[in-house]
C-alpha cells in the first residue's frame, strides 16, 4: 500500500456497511461510492490524486468530483488526457454520458469549441439555480497550449501519460473568480513507477521535507482493484488467470514499483536502500575505497555520485549532488568539501564535454574519461550489482545482517535522485510497432543513473566477487542504528492519529 501523509486531516468516511446501501443523487443521476471514492470526492485539499489498479473507480470518481465542482455557478473546468482520440473515446464519452443521465447537459461539445455547457443545481436539494457552468475537453500532448485560460478546476485522467509541466501549467490557470477559495486541480490514473505523480503525492522522502502548509494542499489516495466490492467476481479472476505475477502487482494492487518495460525489476527499497544514519556521521568509514562519477549538466541537472566500497566488495552510494547550473566554479566548490581527506580509487566523468572536464581539473578535481561504450553492458553491470545473490549474506552494517540473499549495491536514503532514477528506467519502445529495443527511454531522466554506471564499470564484475558470509552478531549494527530501528518500530506500532476534519463540499441528499 502506498504511503499516506499522516499530517492530512481525516475525511469522515461512512462505514462500508452504510456505503453499500446508500445511493447519492446529482440531478437525475443516482450512484454509489466506495470508501476511497468518497474520500477523494469530498477531499478538502486543492490538489488531490486518486491512483490505483484496474477497476478501482478512478474515472468514475473524477467525473463525480468534476460535476460537483461544476455546480458552482459560472464555473469553468477542464478535462484532459494525453491524446485527443483517447480523451474522446474514454473520459469525455463517460463524462457526457453521466451528465446526460443526470439531465444536466445543456450543450454538448463540438469539434470547434470542445466545450460542454451544464446546468447548475444545488448539490443538497437538487433545485435548479438558474446558472450554467462550462467544461472544456483538451488533449495534453503539448503542455504549452494549456496557457491563457482562467479555470476554477481541472482534471487530468491517466496522469502518468502526461508530463508534469502540463499539471503545473493547469495549476497556474486556477484563477477564475466564481471558484475562489474552492479551486481544485486533481489527477486520476494507474501507477506508472516512481514518476512525477508518485513524487508529488506519495513520496514520503520528498513530501516530509516540504513546509506543512504545502503538504496540507495535497492528498494522495491509493486504491487496489480488490477494494471495489461492486466489481463482479469474474473480473478479478479473469485478470489473475491472464497476467503474470509482476503485472498483477500493477493492474490489481496498483503497485508503484512495477511498470511496463521496467529495467531493474530486482530493485527493492527494503533491500537496497539503507538509512542515512547507518554509518556514524552518515558516511562509510574513511578507510574504505572511494569512487566518484559525474554526469555533466547545464540546463539539465549535474549529477555527482559518491560511492564507497567495503572490504567484501559491496558498493555503498552515500552522497550525491544533483542540480541544474552553468556555474562550474559553484558546483566544484560544493563538491570539494565532500572529498576532503579522502583517497579516490577513480573519478570518472562524461567525456563529451571536455572543456568542462578541463575546467574542473584546473579547480583541483581531475577526472578520467568514463567508459561509455556498450551501454547495454553497463546496464547489465548495474543489474548484476542489484541482483540478490542466494549465497551472499548481508554485511554486518546492514539491518538484515547475517541473512542470505544480499545484493552488492546499496544506496543511502539521502540519495533521493539516484533512487528515483533507478526505479524509473525503462527500455525504449517503438510506438508504431510496440517493439522494445536495447536502449533506455530517452524521456526518462538518467543523470544520476548514468553517473552510477560510470562508477560500476570501474569495479569488478559482480560475478567475479566471491560470496560473503557474515555470522549473525549480537550487535550487527551501530548503537545509533539500533536505536533508530527500535524507535521506528514503536512509531509504526502506534502511529499518530490526524485531526478529523469534515469535507468542505456539502453532503448530497439521501433518497426519500
Amino acid at each position: 500500500m502506498a504511503w499516506k501523509d499522516p499530517v492530512l486531516p481525516q475525511v469522515l468516511v461512512p462505514p462500508d456497511e452504510e456505503l453499500k446501501l446508500r445511493w447519492y443523487h446529482l440531478g437525475d443521476a443516482s450512484f454509489q461510492l466506495l470508501p476511497k471514492q468518497f474520500e477523494f470526492v469530498f477531499a478538502p485539499e486543492e490538489f488531490p490524486a486518486y491512483i490505483g489498479g484496474f477497476g478501482s473507480g478512478k474515472t468514475r470518481s473524477g467525473i463525480i468530483k468534476g460535476t460537483l465542482l461544476s455546480m458552482i455557478p459560472n464555473n469553468r473546468g477542464l478535462v484532459g488526457r494525453f491524446a485527443a482520440t483517447d480523451l474522446e473515446d474514454t473520459t469525455q464519452r463517460d463524462f457526457i454520458e453521466f451528465l446526460y443521465e443526470a439531465k444536466l447537459l445543456k450543450e454538448t461539445p463540438n469539434a470547434r469549441t470542445r466545450r460542454a455547457i451544464v446546468y447548475c443545481v444545488d448539490p443538497i436539494t437538487n433545485a435548479p439555480t438558474g446558472y450554467t457552468s462550462e467544461i472544456s475537453f483538451q488533449h495534453m500532448d503539448d503542455p504549452d497550449h494549456l496557457r491563457g485560460r482562467h479555470l476554477g478546476w481541472d482534471w487530468i485522467d491517466e496522469g502518468s501519460e502526461v508530463v508534469v509541466k502540463a499539471f503545473l501549467n493547469l495549476i497556474g490557470r486556477l484563477r477564475h473568480p466564481p471558484a475562489r477559495k474552492r479551486y481544485c486541480s486533481f489527477v486520476t490514473g494507474n501507477p506508472e513507477g516512481h514518476n512525477w505523480i508518485y513524487d508529488y503525492f506519495f513520496n514520503e522522502e520528498l513530501l516530509s521535507r516540504l513546509p506543512l502548509k504545502t503538504r496540507l494542499t495535497r492528498r494522495g489516495i491509493h486504491a487496489t482493484s480488490f477494494e471495489n466490492y461492486f466489481l463482479p467476481p469474474e473480473y478479478i479472476d479473469n485478470m489473475i488467470s491472464a497476467y503474470s505475477a509482476e503485472w498483477l502487482q500493477k493492474v490489481l494492487e496498483g503497485s508503484f514499483d512495477v511498470f511496463e518495460g521496467q529495467i531493474h525489476t530486482e530493485f527493492s527499497f527494503r533491500t537496497h536502500v539503507i538509512n542515512s544514519d547507518t554509518f556514524p556521521g552518515e558516511r562509510p568509514p574513511r578507510e574504505w575505497n572511494r569512487l566518484l562519477g559525474v554526469d555533466i549538466g547545464g540546463s539539465s541537472p549535474w549529477a555527482w555520485v559518491f560511492a564507497a566500497v567495503d572490504k567484501a566488495g559491496n558498493v555503498i552510494i552515500y552522497d550525491e549532488i544533483y542540480r541544474a547550473t552553468t556555474d562550474t566554479n559553484g558546483i566544484a566548490n560544493e563538491a570539494l568539501p565532500k572529498m576532503e581527506g579522502l583517497t579516490f580509487q577513480a573519478k570518472v566523468i562524461d567525456y563529451e564535454n571536455r572543456i568542462v572536464a578541463d575546467d574542473l581539473r584546473k579547480l583541483g578535481i581531475p577526472f578520467t574519461n568514463a567508459r561509455k561504450r556498450g551501454k547495454v553492458d553497463t546496464i547489465l553491470r548495474v543489474t548484476g550489482y542489484l541482483h540478490p545473490h542466494p549465497k551472499n549474506t548481508y554485511p554486518e552494517w546492514h539491518p538484515l545482517s547475517g541473512q542470505l540473499g544480499s545484493p552488492r549495491l546499496f544506496i543511502q536514503s539521502n540519495c533521493v535522485n539516484l533512487v528515483r532514477e533507478i526505479t524509473q528506467q525503462r527500455w525504449k519502445r517503438i510506438r508504431v510497432s510496440d517493439q522494445v529495443v536495447d536502449a533506455t527511454d530517452p524521456s526518462i531522466p538518467a543523470h544520476a543513473y548514468d553517473a552510477l554506471r560510470y562508477i560500476l564499470v570501474e569495479l569488478p564484475k559482480p560475478t567475479e566477487l566471491k560470496p560473503t558470509f557474515w555470522q549473525q552478531l549480537a550487535h550487527p549494527i551501530s548503537k545509533m542504528s539500533q536505536c533508530y530501528w527500535v524507535d521506528k518500530a514503536k512509531q509504526d506500532a502506534h502511529p499518530k492519529q490526524p485531526q478529523r476534519r469534515r469535507p468542505w463540499l456539502p453532503h448530497l441528499r439521501l433518497p426519500s
